[in-house]
């Protein structure tokens, strides 16, 4: 809409204007606001006008990173009474498997960088790039119109999972990426 096109527009000025380039987006979850396609198209659209601005550098990293936060979450779908386990492995999410936006785009264009099918199943997730490793850790993927936890929620029986992505004898910065602290 016209406020975020405002806001990127005057954030890619400021950007060039000090001569700096952009590598990578990295969005630690509530992309949207509500879960809402439109609300992720209009993210996208923004995203989109950065990294086709002289303010982004194309290098080797992937140029979005993000994890989702419980704001992703289409509540409308949620409060229908489906088979839960088939839900939220399949539709919790659908937001962003919308293929007009780039969020789906980046899911399936880097190959090995991004994770497939990221949010339907897993917590931890890795974004790989020959310099750096970035693991996201989505702490909301509990979170439901019946859940108790609305602010992330930490699972002890992720951490080899966490240990694993976070590992290997490379040089290679890691950064961790989560939604709400768990």
């Amino acid at each position: 809409d016209c406020a975020h096109g405002s806001i990127t527009e005057a954030l890619i000025a400021t950007i060039i204007k000090n001569e700096k380039k952009i590598d990578a987006i990295v969005i630690p979850g509530d992309i949207s606001n509500s879960g809402e396609p439109d609300e992720f198209i209009s993210a996208s659209t923004a995203i989109n006008k950065i990294l086709s601005s002289e303010a982004f550098l194309i290098g080797d990293i992937p140029p979005l990173i993000f994890t989702t936060g419980n704001h992703d979450v289409c509540w409308d779908i949620m409060k229908r009474k489906l088979d839960k386990s088939k839900f939220w492995k399949s539709k919790r999410y659908i937001g962003l498997e919308e293929p007009m936006h780039i969020f789906s785009s980046a899911l399936q264009s880097h190959g090995h960088h991004a994770p497939t099918n990221p949010y339907n199943a897993k917590r931890v997730h890795v974004w790989d790039s020959p310099r750096i490793k970035f693991i996201s850790y989505n702490s909301a993927i509990d979170d439901g119109p019946e859940s108790d936890v609305h602010h992330g929620k930490y699972d002890p029986s992720d951490e080899s999972d966490i240990r694993a992505a976070c590992s290997g004898g490379d040089e290679k910065y890691r950064v961790f990426l989560t939604h709400h602290h768990p």
